[in-house]
């Protein structure tokens, strides 16, 4: 069965809505596990609310969803999840985002016997049904592409934020070669998911399907896309949006493969503080809510 794990720091009124995009999005039967990686202390990632934690567990329970909670000190014990720990104690972004991955990794594939899965951050929705086998393209990894450039060196890697696992034929040794850690990689600084430049380097080039995106601020209102009303919409109204003298309209949010919409920065790494979110995440769930109830989620 296809697995699809999604870490959560925060909006836990976001949690269900984002279990059932995703159960629907998929024409075959798929488990959903909530991986809850909130702070008990004030925090970026929760506002300074230090029950977000148990709220999110508290979703879990009403919804009926699969949950399971990240240990704290893991975050200040690395070594207790990466197979080749280079930093022990890490708690920026991307170091709290790599070290979750790879707790997923650990205990959804090499401990427990999920062979396709699905990694996806809590900010992206479907607005396309598809299948395993159509998005995977008969590939065994999908992912997005990213690279960084330092000193002459290039590394392609991977971002951790949406990829999807089909291990079905690898063996134990291959498995073990995922690895979501950042920071210098092969002598180059890389963004988290920078890790899986090894995977990607000892997979065929039918084994790996790098989609295409509209990357933020780097599309525009110029262009005529096929999307649903609540995409085009949240779109228009993001106060993130940049402007230009012309009165055109660079988007924020990012489109994955014609068939995700990333919200972008759900965890606060931005820092831009709960009022902000409050109003971005308001305006979105009542988009996203109001085109469930009418049916016009999906294109």
């Amino acid at each position: 069965m296809i697995t699809i794990v999604s870490t959560w720091v925060n909006h836990p009124e976001v949690l269900k809505i984002h279990r059932d995009l995703w159960s629907a999005a998929f024409n075959e039967s798929v488990r959903y596990v909530a991986y809850i990686d909130a702070k008990e202390y004030a925090d970026f990632s929760n506002f300074g609310d230090t029950t977000m934690r148990q709220q999110l567990v508290q979703a879990c329970i009403n919804n009926s969803i699969e949950y399971v909670l990240v240990p704290e000190e893991y975050h200040v014990q690395r070594d207790r999840v990466f197979l080749n720990c280079k930093i022990l104690a890490d708690q920026t972004p991307s170091g709290r985002n790599s070290l979750v991955c790879q707790y997923v990794w650990k205990k959804e594939v090499l401990e427990g016997s999920v062979d396709q899965l699905v990694l996806v951050q809590s900010d992206i929705f479907p607005y396309r049904r598809f299948t395993w086998n159509s998005i995977m393209r008969g590939a065994d990894f999908y992912y997005r592409p990213q690279q960084r450039t330092d000193n002459g060196i290039t590394v392609h890697y991977a971002w951790e934020g949406l990829c999807f696992f089909d291990t079905r034929t690898w063996t134990l040794d291959r498995k073990r070669l995922v690895s979501f850690e950042y920071a210098f990689q092969n002598s180059v600084f890389t963004d988290t998911g920078g890790g899986l430049w090894v995977l990607l380097n000892c997979l065929e080039e039918n084994q790996k399907f790098g989609f295409q995106e509209f990357d933020s601020n780097r599309w525009s209102s110029d262009m005529t896309l096929d999307l649903p009303y609540w995409v085009e919409q949240q779109l228009l109204i993001d106060p993130r949006n940049r402007i230009d003298e012309s009165g055109t309209a660079w988007y924020y949010s990012e489109l994955f493969d014609q068939t995700f919409f990333h919200l972008r920065a759900g965890g606060n790494w931005d820092c831009v503080g709960k009022e902000m979110h409050d109003i971005r995440y308001s305006n979105f769930t009542r988009l996203l809510t109001d085109a469930i109830d009418d049916g016009t989620v999906f294109i």
